[in-house]
């Protein structure tokens, strides 16, 4: 038969598989993996091509089957039964019922039938029946028939049951209830057969039969089982054994049983039994497997040959894969574990990065509150100077209207000189008189020259305290862009964090690369650990950073509340010079008043010399006035001198300050381009983090229909179990016993868990699918917030620049601020000088007044001329009385801008503490980083000992090692350079603060001594009024006329040099009062660079506020995504053990498959195909004719089935 072997191997391997499947589904295993599909593999080679070269009979064979195929359509009445045979322990029949099922498929109301069982009873319904044997007619309503009967008609298949013990043989009530080893034979006869012709010769075949025997084993008395032809199931404490056969089969096909191509007849097991006992054992027996092969289209040897070829590579590649599958889940299965932990402590971090991310967007938003208000003090600042600006402008035009007065003085002391010189001819005691007078305006002039130098250097040194003003403004200004410095270590800390996650992200990448090898990962995963711990360290400088960068906010804001108490002391001052501009306006009024009465004084000069000798007494009482004037503007000009002298040192500290200010912002800057770099590479990380988990949702997709396979199949094996189980309620329901009951509860019990593992493989499966979706809403969301954040840096990194040009302007204008103030300290050391000479000179102008009234006489001749110098000086004083009048309203505008600067110095100081709330909470936030850093830390610890499982993969993590090494470098850079800064900006701002207190008490000082100053003036005037009451008298006093009138000739010609002087010093004053003008508008302008720049401070800290906001929202999802993504990994842990357990099964009887029935199969077939196939086909069309047991009608299609129940052995029990 060897010329048959070949085609035979091709079928045996269907059957083999088929039978296998059947068997392994009532043994409740999916081992399906050698399914019968390869029944099907040779239909695609026939074509209506190659008919030509088919043989007579193929053809005759083909037609035949295409007829056969014709006849069913689906709505033909069809008869399925099931035979339930009960037998005694050795398998011998004691009772066969019978249980049909008609099925109406038209809903006909008479159906009929043939049976040949007795007592017949109708099971479901009321429907009744005529007739009996060939002769029945069923009356339905329209539905299905369901009966049972008996009968004792010969069996298709018989079952011979065989025991031995020890190796003899023994009946099984012989063997009850001993112990040794067993060994149970279950044979199987095929008694259904037909005659065919094949090769032209009438052979006999068995009708083909799967035969499928199950029983259920004591696991405390059955040991070192050993099944052939079957397999072991394990129950809890109980073992099945489950067996096959094909019972005649091989004769059928024309082999020799000694061929051993593994087509069994029987089925056994051996154990070793302690006290044996066997309950009730199940045998299944059907036909219809076969009934659904298909040999159509193969008709030549070498087809057969190429599909058993391609058959057996498929086998060897399935069971290579399955080798390989099982190696790779069980690394799987660990680097699974490892990811667990990793997962739980990745979630741990990402909360803490979560709090962390919230603190940071809660400090943004107090900052930019800060900068705001910041930004209105600016304003408000601006305002107060330009309010200055125009006070400014007023001053100087009420100087040019001093200086028109001073002018036309001059011309009339001229002419006053003059009128006396006639007069000196009159009288030689008024001569004698005037000399006194000489002598005491000599002194008086120098005391003026004094003064008027003083006030020169008075004048430049305001001049200069002017553009030191201006340039610390612009320093001021400078100062506050200075902010972005710290920005840019911010920026340096997101770069390091950017490489930190472009890292991770890589890291990521290499996961998905199983294939290269863990050795790598390993290596970057320690590498990550390393630089997460540098981060930390990194973090916690930075956390000192912020803590110094706190206490300078916290010196700004004491700072800014000493410069608001110095701006209230200088709007005192103000409003004290506004009161003393008032009094020098009044004694401009006075003085007014007094030149007209001297020019009528002089008009009425006959009045006598009494008059004069009184006039003469009323001037030494004026000069008396001047005197005491003279002495206040010299204990003012002291005042001054000192005020100047604190002015200078304050300046000094100032300037030292700025310079250390302008360090620590050079400083921060350095840091400041590294840590925006920073910050696009973290956004470059993210992206890169975005790419690669690009992949993942493929990868768990693949995962996901992977579990939905397994679920599938698992289905369709629960579904088989599931008919199983209905046919053993049916036997239970015709012979109830415990035996059955026991089956069918451990039955029930597989499909229920079964059903539960497909449940749990679904929902798994939707699980991933979920988290796979959270995981990418988290990575956008990243990537949004991080943009939002590169943008904040860049503005604030644009601030810090215009800080650093105005720290550095601001260290410049305090130097020159520092000169300023020596040359004002000199200046009014000057002023005091010659305020002591003027009060010498004041004093000897006294004497020559007394000096004077003594010598008064006739003054008509000199008085004429006298007359018209005073319309000159009455003109003069009105115009010095208007000019006053403007220095008045400059004074009172000036004192208003003052209260605006005040106004905008208070919004500065609440914007410096709302600056120094934000920067503390930042400083939490940094803390929370910080923490958040360091779980991050502990979580790369467990991930690297996770890579050292996954030994098999993972060798491309070593790029994200060292993008995060050089991230962690970066970052610990970018932390020490802030460091500096906020250090050096700490201390310049404590030194600008020290400098500030100076300058409040200076410029204190200054504003005192210019209103004592003021005072004397006003004192000075009155002293000139007197003067001039006691000229216009003059006319009244003969006596000593001539000395009095010499006298006064030589105070009158020194009277108008030193008015010359007072006139030049005035033209210094109205200088310096440009000078003050022009200084003010730069000011101004420098407040308007200011305001600018809080804008630009306040719009970053908005966007920053923004990016933080964005960067919490992302990290929220984020945190969300790793959530879902550890539970994930919790059900995916479980999912792979099942899955190990499950490969290694599949890889097992794949195995044993490619060895026990392909190869066999292979080995044995040789060339012939004609008889062969006859073979088949007689074979195929004898267990489609076996269609029924107990008879049908004809045009009814039928199916039957057989359940064999063999009694049990027992001690204490006998069969029924």
């Amino acid at each position: 038969m060897k010329k048959y072997s070949r085609f035979l191997a091709g079928v045996l391997a269907v059957l083999i598989s088929a039978g296998s499947t059947g068997f392994y589904a009532v043994a409740n295993k999916d081992d399906t993996s050698a399914n019968g599909s390869s029944s099907k593999a040779s239909d695609k080679d026939s074509s209506e091509d190659d008919d030509d070269y088919k043989s007579p009979e193929i053809k005759k064979r083909d037609k035949k089957k295409s007829d056969d195929t014709k006849k069913s359509d689906g709505t033909t009445t069809r008869k399925e039964e099931t035979v339930y045979v009960l037998t005694d322990a050795n398998g011998t029949p004691t009772k066969t019922i019978v249980s049909d099922h008609l099925v109406n498929p038209q809903g006909l109301t008479s159906l009929m039938d043939v049976s040949t069982l007795t007592d017949i009873e109708n099971v479901k319904n009321d429907d009744t029946f005529s007739g009996s044997g060939k002769e029945m007619h069923w009356n339905t309503s329209g539905g299905d028939v369901y009966y049972k009967g008996y009968t004792d008609a010969a069996l298709p298949v018989d079952i011979k049951v065989t025991y031995t013990l020890d190796g003899k043989t023994i009946s099984p009530e012989e063997l009850a209830g001993k112990s040794g080893k067993v060994t149970v034979r279950y044979d199987y006869i095929n008694n259904s057969t037909a005659t065919v012709k094949i090769n032209g010769k009438n052979e006999t075949i068995s009708t083909p039969f799967l035969m499928a025997t199950g029983a259920l084993l004591d696991g405390a008395k059955f040991k070192n089982i050993e099944v052939t032809n079957g397999k072991i199931v394990s129950d809890g404490d109980r073992q099945a054994v489950i067996g096959y056969a094909l019972p005649g089969l091989t004769s059928s096909l024309g082999l020799d049983e000694d061929d051993d191509l593994g087509i069994p007849e029987y089925f056994e097991f051996t154990a070793d039994v302690t006290d044996f006992e066997l309950k009730t054992v199940f045998t299944a027996g059907t036909n219809s497997f076969f009934n659904e092969i298909d040999f159509d289209g193969i008709d030549k040897l070498d087809e057969l040959e190429d599909k058993l070829g391609e058959l057996a590579d498929a086998v060897d590649q399935l069971s290579d894969g399955s080798q390989q599958l099982y190696d790779g889940t069980k690394e799987l299965n660990k680097g699974v574990g490892d990811l667990k932990d990793g997962a739980d402590k990745l979630a741990d971090g990402g909360k803490q990065l979560n709090d962390g991310a919230v603190s940071l967007a809660d400090g943004a938003g107090k900052l930019a509150d800060g900068t705001k208000k910041l930004d209105s003090g600016a304003g408000d600042l601006v305002n107060g100077i330009k309010s200055a600006k125009d006070g400014g402008d007023k001053l100087v035009g009420g100087f040019a209207q001093v200086n028109d007065g001073a002018a036309q003085l001059k011309d009339g002391s001229a002419k006053l000189a003059n009128g006396l010189g006639d007069a000196d001819t009159g009288a030689k005691t008024l001569d004698e008189g005037a000399a006194s007078l000489a002598d005491g305006a000599s002194k008086l002039d120098e005391g003026i020259q004094k003064v008027a130098g003083g006030s020169g250097a008075l004048a430049e040194g305001t001049k200069t305290l002017d553009d030191g003003a201006k340039t610390l403004l612009d320093g001021i200004k400078a100062a506050k862009n200075g902010s972005a410095q710290l920005v840019d270590g911010f920026i340096q800390v997101n770069s390091g964090a950017a490489n930190l996650k472009a890292g991770t992200a890589q890291l990521a990448a290499g996961l998905v690369d199983a294939d290269d090898g863990a050795m790598k990962l390993k290596e970057g995963a320690d590498k990550l650990k390393d630089g997460a711990d540098t981060a930390a360290e990194g973090a916690k400088t930075l956390k000192d950073g912020t803590s110094s960068a706190k206490d300078g906010a916290k010196a700004l804001a004491d700072g800014a509340k000493t410069l608001e108490d110095g701006i209230k002391s200088a709007k005192d001052g103000s409003a004290k010079l506004k009161d003393g501009t008032a009094k020098l306006k009044n004694g401009a009024d006075e003085l007014k008043s007094g030149t007209a009465k001297l020019a009528e004084g002089i008009g009425s000069a006959d009045k006598g010399a009494a008059d004069v000798h009184s006039g003469a007494k009323k001037v030494a009482s004026g000069s008396k006035a001047l005197a005491d004037g003279a002495v206040n503007l010299n204990n003012g000009a002291a005042n001054v001198a000192a005020g100047s002298s604190q002015l200078s040192t304050g300046a000094g500290s100032l300037s030292t300050s700025a310079g250390t200010l302008s360090a620590g912002i050079t400083s921060s800057k350095a840091g400041s381009a590294k840590v925006l770099a920073g910050a696009k590479a973290l956004s470059d990380g993210i992206d890169t983090l975005a790419e690669g988990a690009a992949d993942i949702p493929e990868k768990l997709n693949g995962v996901s229909s992977t579990l939905t396979n397994a679920a599938d199949s698992l289905n369709s094996t629960i579904e088989y179990n599931k008919q199983v189980l209905a046919g053993l309620q049916q036997v239970y329901a015709a012979n109830p016993s415990d035996d059955i009951a026991a089956m069918i509860g451990t039955l029930q019990q597989t499909i229920a868990s079964q059903e539960q593992i497909a449940a749990g493989l679904a929902d798994g499966s939707s699980q991933i699918s979920a988290d796979t979706t959270e995981l990418t809403n988290g990575i956008a969301s990243l990537k949004t917030g991080a943009a939002s954040l590169v943008h904040g840096a860049q503005t604030l990194d644009t601030g810090l620049a215009t800080l650093d040009e105005g720290g550095k302007a601001l260290a410049a204008g305090a130097g020159k601020l520092y000169t300023s103030s020596k040359t004002l300290a000199n200046g009014a050391a000057q002023v005091s000088n010659g305020a002591a000479g003027l009060k010498a000179g004041s004093s000897e102008l006294l004497t020559g007044a007394n000096a004077l009234s003594e010598g008064t006489g006739s003054l008509s001749k000199g008085l004429t001329t006298a007359s018209a110098g005073a319309k000159s000086v009455d003109s003069g004083a009105g115009a010095l009385q208007a000019g006053i009048g403007q220095v008045n309203a400059g004074a009172a505008a000036l004192d208003e801008g003052i209260g605006k600067l005040s106004a905008g110095s208070g919004d500065l100081r609440v914007g410096a503490n709302t600056l120094f709330n934000g920067i503390a909470a930042i400083d939490t936030g940094t803390t929370s980083l910080y923490e958040g850093i360091k779980a991050l830390s502990t979580g790369a610890g467990s991930l690297s000992a996770g890579a050292s499982s996954l030994s098999a993969g993972l060798h491309s993590a070593n790029t994200g090692a060292a993008a995060l090494d050089a991230g962690a470098e970066k970052l610990q850079g970018g932390l020490g350079q802030l460091s500096d800064g906020a250090s050096k900006l700490d201390n310049g701002l404590g030194q600008l603060n020290d400098g500030g207190e100076k300058l409040k008490a200076g410029t204190g000082t200054l504003a005192s001594s210019v209103t004592e100053l003021v005072a004397g003036a006003g004192q000075l005037a009155e002293g000139s009024t007197a003067v001039a009451d006691g000229a216009k008298k003059v006319s009244g006093g003969a006596h000593s006329l001539a000395e009095g009138i010499a006298a006064a000739r030589n105070g009158a010609v020194q009277l108008d040099t030193g008015i010359g002087s007072l006139q030049g010093g005035l033209t210094q004053l109205s200088d310096g009062a440009y000078a003050l003008d022009d200084g003010l508008g730069l000011i101004w302008q420098g407040g308007q660079t200011l305001k600018d720049g809080t804008y630009t401070v306040s719009t970053g800290s908005a966007q920053l506020l923004e990016g933080a906001e964005k960067l919490s929202d992302g990290s929220g999802t984020l945190y969300a995504g790793i959530t879902t993504l550890d539970d994930g990994a919790a059900k995916l842990k479980d999912g792979s053990q099942k899955l190990e357990d499950g490969a290694k099964k599949l890889n097992s009887g794949m195995k044993k498959f490619r060895r026990e029935g392909i190869d066999k199969i292979i080995n044995a077939y040789n060339d012939d195909i004609t008889p062969l196939l006859d073979r088949l086909d007689a074979l195929k069309e004898a267990s489609k004719a076996y269609d029924n047991f107990s008879g049908k009608a004809a045009d009814t299609e039928g199916e039957v089935k057989f359940i064999y129940e063999t009694a049990p052995v027992a001690v204490d029990k006998k069969e029924d």
